[in-house]
């Protein structure tokens, strides 16, 4: 399996609001967590994350799982 290494992550931002769309507002707040593996030919990672915080118009997956792998040759 090689090297084992986890991560969390909180990331934040906002919508500027637009004067041509009155949707194009609001806070937005996201988390997620992950495992990896390193080896000498490889990588991967898995991870899942889910949004915290969104405009009530925004209508986001409510669960991403996300998985990488990598070969170096």
């Amino acid at each position: 399996l090689g090297q084992i290494s986890a991560t969390a992550a909180l990331d934040g931002g906002w919508l500027e609001k637009d004067r041509l769309d009155r949707y194009a507002a609001g806070t937005l707040w996201g988390t997620s967590a992950g495992l990896g593996s390193a080896g000498r030919w490889f990588a991967s990672q898995v991870s899942v994350g889910t949004p915290l915080r969104y405009p009530d118009w925004l209508g986001p997956d409510h669960l991403i799982f996300s998985w990488r792998v990598a070969v170096t040759f």
